[in-house]
């Protein structure tokens, strides 16, 4: 007949002790996965926000007579929304200067309405222009609006 040993195995008490310390180890790791995929998230819209201005940036040097006209602040100044109208037709005709900043701005705005929600704005600024593009963040505690600026001297 055997005999049984306190040392023999773990108790009740030692086996609940150890699901307690392991359960709230998971929950940490899950809370720690939770917001690094929000962190991701915002970097990502920082990052596409950043090249979107950048590409705006690119559409305005590419189109020196608008960006130079300094009579009426030509037609990159004061863009907000998105396009209204009917969207030339560059390819297989030639446009005018004018034309071709229509044809940037319904492309842009195209693109930001995909990413964002028709948030990107140009405006002049004496001889800088400032593009900006807002959006809304994931946070703790809801949304919140996020912005980027970029300012160039063309």
């Amino acid at each position: 007949m055997k005999t049984f040993n306190r040392n023999d195995g773990f108790t009740l008490i030692e086996m609940l002790i150890t699901v307690v310390i392991i359960s709230v180890g998971i929950l940490g790791v899950a809370a720690m996965q939770t917001l690094g995929v929000r962190y991701t998230q915002n970097s990502y819209m920082l990052s596409i926000a950043t090249q979107q201005a950048q590409d705006m940036a690119e559409r305005i040097r590419s189109n020196p007579a608008e960006m130079v006209d300094t009579t009426s602040g030509g037609y990159y100044n004061n863009i907000s929304g998105s396009f209204s109208g009917t969207k030339p037709d560059c390819i297989t005709a030639t446009c005018t200067s004018e034309q071709r900043a229509q044809v940037d701005h319904a492309e842009w705005s195209g693109t930001n309405s995909t990413l964002f929600g028709d948030t990107g704005s140009v405006s002049r600024i004496n001889n800088s222009f400032q593009i900006t593009i807002n959006w809304n963040d994931i946070e703790s505690s809801g949304t919140a609006a996020k912005s980027f600026t970029l300012n160039f001297l063309p």
